[in-house]
């Protein structure tokens, strides 16, 4: 028995100096090419979905035989695809799936802001008392509404300067899968009317997506613009199993094409990329990361010690966004590449040397827009700019 232990004890030791010999020799060999010449492909089926959250059988990836996003695609996918395809070193997979953006209300609120609100918001906000265009708006609810998710819609009553007047506006917002606010079109009494309903909402699904996207080219936005998106919002009715009438708010995103406003499916298909890596398969993706309110704040906290950007840093912590208007508060491009560095790599810790990101951020030009950015995590740890 005794001399079985040493034999089971050499296994071990074997063991694991082969898989310490194993990764030095990964490391020693850098990239290497893959043998497999043409990139592995695989579309998930419905039992994919199914696996992806084993302890739940009533979770949004099998009820919607999708997955939300991309940035979750590429959490979770590579577990779903390790026993699916060939594992060879440096090869690569692209995967479809099923993209999920279901038109769905996850909480409804209304909101009127007071003078107090305008304050907090500084600069001319709070000198006079208004907003200047919707980009405020989308600030302003970003900082009374930090943990906001999406499907969340504000019916928001608040003062706005349009033209030479300053006026009192009602209009409804959405925190929308993409993790930014935007205004949505609510239908009205005389929108109902319009659309030849005696009643403020619609009987009929059908009938209402038609009549909609109608409304829309007619009325509503009738100098659209190629690939214009616009959510609207309307009141269904209809009789339950014991014959009550419900009332249910119905969201839907429509699409210029060109010629017409089309309702954007709640699945579309979607493809990543994977790459083989020392036994894993990791995103060979460039990721799109928009910052969100947090991300400021923790830019500012990251940098606040960076006596170089004191003056950039305060503007940042007092606006919520980096000035670009030049001079000392303003934000150059070496300086952003601070803030994307402490954002980034507190938010993906584990990123692989070569991993791109495409960052936009909310700056402030003369006019409140926003900035997008493309870096790429070099060898020393660090996020760079990436040269085209």
């Amino acid at each position: 028995m005794k001399n079985l232990k040493y034999i089971f004890l050499s296994f071990a030791i074997v063991f694991l100096s082969c898989e310490s010999e194993l990764d030095k020799t990964y490391d020693e060999l850098g990239n290497i090419p893959s043998p497999i010449k043409t990139d592995l492909k695989y579309t998930l089926a419905e039992e994919d979905y199914a696996s992806i959250d084993a302890t739940s059988k009533t979770d949004d990836y099998e009820i919607f035989n999708g997955i939300p996003s991309e940035e979750d695609a590429i959490q979770k996918l590579p577990a779903v695809i390790l026993s699916k395809l060939v594992r060879v070193e440096g090869a690569i997979a692209v995967i479809t799936y099923n993209l999920y953006r279901p038109n769905t209300l996850t909480s409804t609120t209304t909101y009127a802001l007071t003078p107090e609100d305008y304050i907090s918001q500084g600069g001319n906000i709070g000198k006079y008392g208004n907003f200047s265009n919707e980009n405020d708006v989308a600030e302003f609810l970003n900082f009374k509404y930090p943990t906001a998710v999406p499907g969340m819609a504000v019916k928001l009553t608040y003062k706005i300067r349009l033209g030479a007047t300053t006026q009192t506006v009602t209009k409804s917002f959405l925190f929308n899968t993409d993790l930014t606010w935007e205004g949505i079109f609510t239908l009205e009494l005389t929108d109902y009317n319009a659309l030849e309903q005696s009643f403020t909402n619609f009987a009929d699904k059908d009938l209402a997506e038609k009549r909609i996207a109608i409304y829309l080219k007619s009325t509503y936005k009738p100098f659209a613009e190629i690939g214009d998106v616009q959510s609207v919002l309307f009141t269904y009715t209809y009789f339950d199993s014991s014959s009550a009438r419900k009332f249910e708010d119905v969201l839907l995103k429509y699409k210029y094409d060109g010629t017409n406003w089309v309702v954007i499916p709640s699945l579309s298909t979607q493809t990543s990329n994977f790459k083989y890596k020392k036994g894993v398969w990791v995103s060979n993706n460039v990721i799109k990361y928009p910052f969100k309110t947090i991300d400021y704040t923790d830019a500012v906290t990251g940098l606040s010690s960076d006596t170089d950007l004191t003056d950039e840093v305060a503007n940042l912590s007092r606006y919520g966004n980096f000035s670009r208007t030049g001079g000392t508060s303003g934000w150059e491009e070496p300086e952003l590449l601070k803030a994307f560095n402490v954002v980034l790599k507190k938010n993906y810790p584990d990123a692989e040397e070569g991993q791109e990101f495409l960052v936009t951020v909310a700056v402030y030009n003369g006019t409140n827009t926003t900035e997008g950015f493309t870096v790429i995590l070099d060898k020393s740890g660090s996020y760079i700019y990436l040269v085209q």
